[in-house]
């Protein structure tokens, strides 16, 4: 399915029934959102936006802000001299944005935005010259989408604003991520999932529902509806619908170093504890190896005939040090804690795709079975890992 990306539209929009509405809902209607549908490919959708659009409730300059930061594309409309297009153009340039500017040719053209690069238009223009201004706008969305989000540095040499606040985000608990969030980390994967942990029996749960809205996958423009699904529905959905690969790595239950990883309080419960956590990892794996075999059996539901791939990788030597969700977007990492009796009560650290620290952690989660398989197979060699 194609991957669907939101473009703000910095814009002046007037009173309704105004000149100013009239001309913003016209570049809007007959340039953007025609360059962005001409832009668009099987795998990428292009839908642009403005602020008056927005039913959300709360503060509106909040959500602009919020737009600016985290939509794919940005684009700026000057003219009737607007100061709010002005403010919010330096906040998309300073947070390091490539924004697509698109200047009426009766627009001062001011010193501050001078040496920027913009697109002129007539206001009302048609027939030939609205169709080469159309290509000449979805050139430049498809060169944008070719760039990182956000540009390394702006202003010559300093750091993008909110930079570092979009690329890594803290939870003081993995348990305050809420299930429609953690749902959408999902959903917008489109190459690949990764889950880590000692049995992920949360996730192969099939008496626990999410409560989230879902996307008509035939349809990506309409509202998403609601919906409870288990999280098996989900994966499914991911490998059948989406072509996405799918990786599960948990403990062995004959690991030896699960022992450590058990949190308890005295010799009885420690035991309890071990023998539950043993009795999880079984039917955890037991389930993820149904579905597998359940999918493998299942034609993909896409035209193309693609289907993702579910592998599951038993550790009976590495120690699962974190519990991971990984995605080609994000990582979700929440280490073990011996404070904490349930990992979901330990602080959760997300960091997205193209920082070191997320690099780093798929480099080692798509290692993990290699070094399992090395560890193993040495043992069974040597009697021990000792070599020397």
């Amino acid at each position: 399915m194609p991957e669907n990306h939101k473009a703000f539209v910095i814009s002046p929009i007037g009173d309704p029934n105004s000149q100013q509405r009239e001309h913003a809902d016209w570049v809007l209607k007959s340039i953007i959102r025609p360059a962005c549908e001409l832009a668009k490919s099987e795998d990428l959708v292009v839908y642009g936006h403005r602020s008056d659009h927005e039913a959300m409730p709360g503060d509106i300059m909040d959500q602009v802000i919020a737009a600016i930061m985290h939509d794919r594309i940005v684009f700026a409309v000057l003219a009737y001299d607007r100061p709010n297009v002005y403010y919010e153009l330096a906040l998309a340039h300073a947070a390091g944005r490539h924004v697509i500017v698109l200047q009426d040719q009766d627009e001062e053209r001011h010193f501050d935005v001078a040496g920027k690069r913009a697109i002129s238009y007539r206001y009302r223009m048609d027939g030939p010259e609205l169709e080469k201004k159309i290509k000449e706008v979805a050139d430049t969305v498809s060169a944008v989408l070719a760039e990182k989000e956000f540009q390394p540095a702006v202003f010559k040499n300093l750091n993008p604003l909110g930079r570092l606040s979009h690329e890594y985000e803290f939870k003081p608990a993995f348990r305050d991520i809420d299930v429609p969030s953690y749902y959408d980390i999902f959903d917008e994967a489109r190459e690949f999932i990764g889950l880590q942990g000692i049995s992920l029996w949360h996730f192969a749960r099939l008496d626990f529902y999410w409560n989230v809205k879902v996307r008509d996958r035939k349809n990506p423009k309409a509202e998403r509806r609601n919906a409870n699904m288990r999280f098996f529905d989900i994966v499914q959905a991911k490998l059948l619908f989406d072509a996405v690969n799918v990786r599960i790595v948990m403990m062995h239950e004959d690991n030896t170093a699960l022992a450590h990883l058990i949190k308890f309080a005295d010799r009885e419960s420690y035991t309890q504890s071990i023998a539950t956590t043993r009795d999880e990892i079984k039917r955890s794996f037991e389930a993820w190896s149904k579905l597998k075999l359940n999918v493998d059996a299942k034609a993909s539901e896409r035209d193309d005939g693609r289907k993702g791939k579910l592998e599951i990788v038993q550790l009976r030597q590495s120690v699962v040090n974190y519990r991971l969700t990984a995605t080609d977007q994000l990582i979700v990492l929440s280490p073990y804690f011996n404070v904490f009796p349930f990992n979901s009560q330990g602080p959760a650290l997300i960091a997205r795709k193209d920082t070191p620290f997320y690099e780093c952690v798929i480099r080692e989660f798509i290692d993990r079975a290699v070094a399992n398989e090395m560890a193993v197979a040495a043992l069974a060699d040597h009697g021990n890992l000792e070599t020397g």
